[in-house]
């Protein structure tokens, strides 16, 4: 009997079993074995994924081929096959994120039944990701399979999808080690062997479908039982490992995994426990250049429309200011409803219908059809968002009745308004104005907190200055104008404080906004701001921090 010259190593974590692996095969490669008589196995196939992930320079050549359904053509398929089954909002950003034409794939009738041909015709007019020969020959299969048969082209996507799934695509990125799965090994010798994932429940690996029927059961039947493909796995370890001048055996403790026992009966023992040197996998140059602050050079405030929002972005980062105003780099339109804006598109309906509501009922009412009206939709999430913002109005209603039986009425919702501050042109949209025979109330709604906005300490920091500006926009054109903000989901009117102070620095920053030439455009100090910015790659800040 053959003696196996192997090394058996213990680590923490599967994922370091990687940079032991590397450095097995350097080390064969340093002692002079080819790179064609090294193999690596995997009992656990799977792995195969992770394995090639950090195989940067190509080494490897995975026998077992990488899987077809991995790939961007299967991907496409499938989020097709998905849409027709669901329809929804989550099914159609994923058609979008693989570059399909949602209106193309809903023009297809579902219910027609179709022969096989019909059905590639069909897919070929999505102009999906280019076939490869592989599935160009699985595609004639196919066709001759079922040449007579009629089905819908959802029944088609089916069975064509279980076709493909089982595809898989040769290796051709020329690597010289060789990866195999453990059973491909018979037959075959190699100088050099690693062999990773050396545990209990690995190896050997049995497959699921041999627990359906008892030892003693397939014994009658003459099928190979457990323990067959048990010995037969072995027998395939140690005839491997017997013929290779060298060989490393890796296998992970974490999860209070245990080392295969096989190993004992190899006459190995559980090898040493050895500390992995993650600088093989992550040991990468920054791909992020570093940049100077871009500076905005000629920057003519008095030739520029400010809005409250522009303003506080100004303030609060310069950087945020150029990506958004000066490159016009604007922030992926979210899928997600966003709770302000449609809460404030609901409003300003409620208040076109009536400048004001006598009874809660009606007012709750008519709150409730709008909801209805404007987010028809089976979404889940958006049926329970429904139904908590029912409740939510409440206070609100309470609080709005009180304040029409007071004899204030709406004058005006979403109003555009334009002016000068200081010299300089400013723009905004008022929520709502109300009005009675004693004066005038501007409203800001608000569905989050008004704490910033409101601040009434530390005023040198703050940066918006929205209340503000409509005073100073509209005091010419209303008397005893009043400004106040409507939290939308407690029905508080808050007045708002300290305008005088908030409108004195308004006209300081004013003034040093006329008075810049150039703006170096350096990021804020203070990180906390950057987590929900949309800019936050472009930065270097968030995900880096």
């Amino acid at each position: 009997e053959q003696l196996i010259k192997a090394e058996v190593l213990a680590v923490e974590e599967r994922l370091a079993q990687i940079p032991l692996l590397l450095e097995a095969v350097q080390k064969m490669v340093n002692s002079g074995i080819s790179a064609d008589d090294i193999v690596v196995i995997l009992p656990d196939e799977s792995f195969k994924e992770t394995v090639q992930l950090y195989d940067k320079l190509n080494n490897f050549n995975f026998a077992m081929g990488s899987d077809y359904n991995k790939t961007k053509a299967y991907k496409q398929l499938e989020s097709i096959y998905k849409h027709w089954q669901v329809f929804s909002d989550e099914s159609q950003f994923l058609l979008k994120k693989y570059e399909i034409k949602v209106e193309e794939v809903n023009k297809i009738n579902l219910t027609d039944k179709q022969n096989v041909e019909q059905f590639f015709v069909i897919l070929e007019a999505l102009n999906l990701a280019k076939k490869r020969p592989e599935v160009l020959e699985n595609m004639t299969q196919f066709k001759q399979v079922f040449s007579t048969d009629l089905m819908t082209i959802k029944s088609w996507m089916f069975l064509w999808l279980k076709k493909l799934s089982q595809l898989t695509l040769d290796d051709v990125r020329g690597g010289k080690v060789t990866v195999m799965g453990a059973l491909e090994t018979r037959g075959v010798s190699f100088k050099g062997v690693v062999v990773l994932d050396f545990n209990d429940g690995i190896v050997p690996s049995i497959p699921a479908k041999d627990n359906f029927l008892n030892s003693s059961l397939r014994t009658f039947a003459k099928l190979p039982t457990k323990n067959d493909r048990a010995a037969l796995q072995k027998q395939l370890y140690k005839r491997i490992l017997e013929q290779a001048e060298t060989s490393t055996i890796i296998y992970s403790k974490s999860n209070n995994k245990a080392p295969a026992s096989y190993l004992y009966e190899l006459g190995l023992g559980i090898g040493k426990d050895k500390v992995a040197n993650m600088e093989l996998l992550y040991n990468e140059p920054s791909m992020i250049v570093e940049i100077e602050d871009p500076i905005m050079k000629h920057f003519d405030a008095t030739a520029i429309t400010w809005s409250a929002t522009r303003l506080k972005t100004f303030l609060t980062c310069k950087r945020k200011y150029y990506y958004n105003y000066v490159l016009n780099l604007k922030a992926k339109e979210e899928e997600e409803l966003n709770e302000g804006l449609f809460l404030h598109k609901l409003l300003e309906h409620l208040f076109k219908e009536k400048t004001f509501f006598e009874s809660k009922e009606e007012m709750k009412s008519n709150i409730h059809r709008l909801l209805d009206q404007l987010l028809e939709t089976n979404n889940p999430k958006i049926a329970y968002s429904k139904l908590l913002w029912k409740a939510k109005f409440e206070k609100f209603i309470d609080a709005q009745i009180y304040h029409f039986k007071a004899g204030w009425r709406v004058a005006a919702k979403e109003e555009q308004i334009i002016g000068s501050i200081g010299g300089i042109n400013f723009k905004g949209v008022v929520d709502r104005i109300d009005q009675d025979t004693t004066g005038t109330f501007v409203f800001d709604y608000k569905s989050g907190s008004i704490t910033e906005a409101n601040r009434t300490k530390n005023l040198e920091k703050l940066t918006d200055f929205q209340m503000s500006i409509y005073s100073e926009l509209l005091k010419d054109k209303f008397k005893d104008l009043k400004l106040a903000f409507i939290e939308i989901f407690d029905g508080k009117t808050t007045e708002i404080t300290a305008l005088e102070e908030k409108t004195e620095l308004l006209y300081e920053i004013v003034g040093e906004l006329k008075s810049m030439r150039e703006v170096v455009a350096e990021r804020c100090e203070d990180v906390s701001k950057c987590q929900y910015c949309d800019y936050t790659l472009l930065c270097g800040r968030g995900v880096y921090l």
